[in-house]
């Protein structure tokens, strides 16, 4: 039986365990990411963008598109309520789902 993994968030610290979804796929896990964007923005490259020297595009990593191109599922969506002794989430969409293992990084907001 599969367990099911989510990663709440594609910020900076899950940014390489999404690089290498097809471990967890491998290993058995049925893996979704939760994002409230498709894309996360390495804010490293701000004064880059902003100065004109980088386009947005090159700021960007497409986390919808890294997640589905290693068969897993992406959803668009923020975690609004957890609760940890039934392993659920429900989302702003209001979806709930249940998980296994669930890891949280959410990234910063400016």
């Amino acid at each position: 039986m599969k367990k099911n993994l989510i990663f709440a968030g594609a910020g900076h610290a899950h940014i390489h365990s999404l690089s290498n979804l097809h471990e967890f796929v491998r290993a058995g896990a049925s893996v979704t990411v939760v994002n409230k964007s498709r894309y996360h923005y390495y804010s490293g490259m701000g004064p880059g963008l902003l100065s004109g020297y980088y386009s947005l595009d090159e700021t960007r990593f497409d986390i919808k598109k890294i997640v589905e191109s290693h068969g897993c599922r992406f959803i668009e969506a923020e975690v609004k309520q957890i609760f940890p002794h039934e392993k659920r989430i429900f989302l702003s969409d209001n979806t709930a789902l249940n998980y296994d293992l669930i890891s949280f990084n959410t990234g910063s907001e400016s």
